[in-house]
């Protein structure tokens, strides 16, 4: 799964602490929780950009 590995594009494996994914009871598409050990609201923010620049990322809470 490729969106798995986005956040790894822009941060060291080090700095994820862990992904759990669950797919829809449907099947229609595929949730991903990250815990990340980020420095500060700017690389946050750097993050949340990068991730939404994909088209396979559908939304970002």
């Amino acid at each position: 799964m490729q969106v798995r590995s986005l956040p790894c594009e822009k941060y060291p494996e080090e700095g994820i602490m862990s992904i759990t994914y669950r797919p829809s009871k449907k099947g229609n598409y595929h949730s991903f929780n990250y815990r990340l050990c980020i420095a500060g609201e700017t690389e946050l923010v750097e993050l949340y950009d990068h991730l939404g620049a994909r088209e396979q990322v559908l939304y970002l809470l």
